[in-house]
């Protein structure tokens, strides 16, 4: 459950208000899970939804190019971290000479082209640091509070510059949440809809992919996943079903991934 949600030991001793020494016996079976433990972890990632609920909304990638060489300055104002925390990698990325990282917060830099200057890259385990960061040592911030400072940075900076700040890739992670009773949306239905021609909107072609691998334990699906607009494009959209793309990370079957609320996803990028 942990690994699914892309945090660390660490996020969950401080959830649960222990050591990081005390977690890790709990989570390899040396020390009991209490059911004081047992019901802190249910009620932080197991919310139970009202009716009018039906997705759970996250950052699930952020790209953001500041005009500037002054990476110091990004990382502490924007990212709220100190560089001197952050790994310098020897190999480089996207035709920037310097590129140094913070768990998966990574940070690209030029010191000569500040038309390229420094870019933010998290990917969606990335994003789910930053918002422990945001929680546990930076006074609640928000994710409207990060994207506020980025405009505002770029305002004190070079007012006149349009190009300052720019944000270059978004995706937006909207969850389906299980919902055992109704059951979920079936994406083949939306396939089918599709194919009919039944959608209303600017993205005029469509793509599906729906695949699967024979292993020595026999034949394992990856599920169904639609695609509206293109890649190429401003902005497209990508639905899938999530429990198997869970089940080949995690190595288990799709029913036991299903025991746990979290189910198709849907993703618009920007």
């Amino acid at each position: 459950m942990r690994s699914s949600a892309n945090v660390t030991q660490q996020f969950m001793a401080d959830l649960l208000g222990i050591s990081l020494v005390y977690y890790r016996k709990m989570e390899n079976g040396d020390r009991p899970l209490s059911k004081q433990f047992e019901k802190k972890i249910r009620n932080s990632f197991f919310k139970k939804r009202e009716s009018s609920t039906v997705f759970v909304g996250t950052n699930d990638y952020t790209n953001i190019r500041f005009q500037t060489l002054n990476v110091r300055e990004v990382v502490s104002k924007i990212l709220g971290l100190n560089v001197e925390n952050f790994q310098l990698n020897e190999y480089n990325r996207y035709q920037y000479p310097f590129f140094i990282s913070y768990g998966h917060i990574n940070v690209y830099y030029h010191d000569k082209d500040i038309k390229a200057g420094v870019l933010i890259e998290m990917s969606g385990q990335a994003c789910r640091e930053m918002e422990y960061e945001f929680e546990y040592h930076q006074k609640q911030r928000t994710w409207y509070d990060f994207f506020n400072d980025c405009f505002l940075y770029a305002n004190t900076k070079e007012p006149e510059n349009d190009d300052f700040v720019k944000i270059t890739r978004f995706d937006l992670a909207l969850d389906e949440q299980y919902n055992p009773q109704e059951g979920n949306f079936d994406l083949f239905k939306l396939l089918t809809s599709a194919r009919e021609g039944r959608w209303n909107g600017r993205k005029q072609n469509y793509s599906a992919v729906l695949g699967g691998r024979r292993t020595k334990e026999g034949m394992i699906n990856d599920g169904l996943t639609v695609y509206f607009g293109s890649k190429q494009t401003h902005l497209f959209f990508r639905f899938y079903e999530k429990d198997y793309e869970r089940a080949s990370q995690e190595m288990t079957s799709v029913e036991a991934v299903m025991k746990f609320p979290c189910e198709k996803k849907y993703q618009p990028t920007l």
